[in-house]
């Protein structure tokens, strides 16, 4: 299929039109030259819609300082025959348009379709109108011709054109080049110098002044800077002022400095210098000790010779020791946390050190009781526990050692054994999920709730008990009361038996049985 195509711009609208054969199948027929498109002036002729077709007006929208995205184009198409198409009324063609960045192949840069009205052979179109071509690239068209990874090449831009013909796409071959309006070389004014990616670097400012949005690098700045604003030390970034510059209230880390207020550090405070005594034996400053405290006389008691030390110190690889000491007068100190042998660590809240609360090497814990707090002002969401406490009592008692103590048997439950019978509320679990220690102090509501439901059950029974000994007891007057009854009617046999003188004939015995008959009748 042959398609002829041609162009013209607002200035040469008067001169005989210029055609281009191109034969989408073949070379370029003999005696016809390939023709470099151009884009139309920005002023472009505003074609009116015809028969529906495209019109090459915008859609409205707010003005902004920036140029329209849209490009205007005109081209004039013929067939093989040499005739226009659409020559006798205004036809309407699916056509899309692409850019690239190569005559041929090449990256496809951008793409729309639009419905083209051709009349005969003339078009004109916005490109940037249209829709995008479905998995094809459509951004703005000012991108295309430079922004990020576009700028090496921004010289060569080739405009593809297909028509669809009878339900036949037909690429116009070969592509044609864009290029620059002339006095686009020098433009006279400018909104915004931009990067490679479109971003304004120096944008337009008030009277003389520059506004810019990076950086400004330059060998020198000449000026005393006395009119620069909005500059102070949080722009200072780099270099090194000299200690004439700085203030007498900033804390400088080569003189002895005094603090007169209140200081908070958020962060680590290391006191004293680094050690190293010996190697692979690294530690930390001695001690941190805190005395001579100002004179409260008056207020609380004058003694400030007792220090607050807290040490960390290496004796050995990979031994350490951490030790926390308030005051050092026992009886009298408020405070005591240390150490008095090899065996664990003391805490004592009254100063002597007879030890309160012992942690031994074994990880026991010592003290005299354990309070929790379990009021409803620090409760929330309170709710009766459900559970099948009963399986507490399958639970098997233990004894067993541990391996960094072999020699000293313990006895206990298995927190594996509580999980296996679905007593996880009393299991407490590791990072990984796994059953880890039992909660002991929980066990005792379990023994509870056992308790009370034991408790529940006894009282049943004794109800039981109760109602079946009513019935006994029920049952025993009824057997009392029959053998009264028994004993009257032998009492009466013995009478009646005296009174006949001997043994009481048929008739007599009848006669005396008759009353007690009518009576147990009753």
């Amino acid at each position: 299929m042959n398609l002829f195509f041609g162009y013209h711009t607002m200035n040469s609208a008067s001169q005989p039109q210029t055609r281009l054969s191109m034969n989408t199948r073949n070379a370029t027929p003999a005696g016809r030259r390939p023709w470099l498109a151009r884009p139309a002036p920005v002023l472009a002729v505003l074609l009116p819609a015809l028969a529906g077709g495209f019109t090459a007006t915008p859609s409205v929208r707010a003005a902004d300082p920036n140029p329209p995205e849209f490009m205007t184009y005109q081209g004039f198409l013929v067939d093989a025959n040499g005739q226009p198409l659409a020559p006798n009324n205004p036809a309407n063609y699916p056509v899309i348009f692409r850019i690239y960045d190569q005559a041929t192949g090449g990256t496809k840069l951008w793409s729309e379709q639009q419905i083209v009205t051709i009349d005969k052979g003339n078009f004109s179109v916005l490109l940037g109108e249209g829709t995008a071509v479905s998995g094809e690239p459509r951004p703005p068209l000012s991108t295309v011709f430079g922004g990020s990874g576009l700028a090496a090449n921004a010289s060569d831009r080739y405009l593809g054109v297909t028509v669809t013909i009878n339900s036949t796409p037909t690429e116009i071959l070969p592509r044609l080049r864009l290029l620059p309006a002339p006095y686009a070389y020098l433009a006279r004014h400018a909104n915004a110098l931009v990067d490679g990616n479109g971003q304004p670097l120096v944008a337009a400012g008030t009277g003389n002044n520059l506004v810019v949005a990076g950086n400004v690098t330059a060998n020198a700045f000449v000026g005393n800077g006395a009119s620069l604003t909005g500059l102070d030390a949080a722009q200072v970034t780099s270099g090194v002022l000299a200690d004439a510059r700085l203030s007498a209230n900033v804390a400088r880390r080569d003189v002895t400095n005094t603090f007169v207020t209140d200081n908070q550090i958020n962060g680590h405070l290391r006191v004293g210098e680094l050690v190293d005594t010996a190697p692979k034996n690294p530690g930390y400053g001695k001690a941190l000790i805190l005395s001579g405290a100002p004179d409260v006389s008056g207020t609380f008691n004058n003694d400030n010779s007792d220090p607050l030390w807290l040490a960390r110190y290496n004796v050995a690889d990979n031994r350490t020791e951490l030790r926390i000491n308030v005051g050092d007068d026992p009886g009298e100190d408020a405070l005591v946390i240390g150490t008095t042998s090899d065996a664990g660590a003391d805490f004592n809240q009254t100063g002597k050190w007879t030890p309160r609360v012992t942690i031994d090497s074994a990880g026991n814990v010592k003290a005299n009781s354990f309070t929790t707090t379990s009021s409803r002002r620090y409760k929330e969401n309170i709710t009766p526990l459900k559970d099948d406490f009963a399986m507490l009592l399958k639970a098997q008692a233990m004894t067993y050692t541990r391996p960094e103590n072999p020699d000293r048997w313990e006895i206990g439950y298995i927190a594996e054994d509580f999980h296996d019978l679905g007593l996880t509320r009393l299991v407490d679990y590791d990072r990984e999920g796994r059953p880890d220690g039992i909660k002991y102090e929980k066990i005792c509501i379990y023994l509870n709730e056992n308790a009370k439901q034991q408790a529940r059950e006894l009282a049943e029974l004794k109800a039981r008990y109760q109602a079946q000994a009513e019935v006994v007891s029920a049952q025993q007057r009824e057997l009392d009361e029959l053998k009264n009854r028994l004993s009257s009617l032998e009492e009466l046999l013995r009478q009646v038996a005296a009174a006949a003188g001997g043994l009481p004939s048929g008739a007599a015995v009848a006669a005396a049985a008759a009353p007690l008959s009518g009576e147990a009748a009753r």
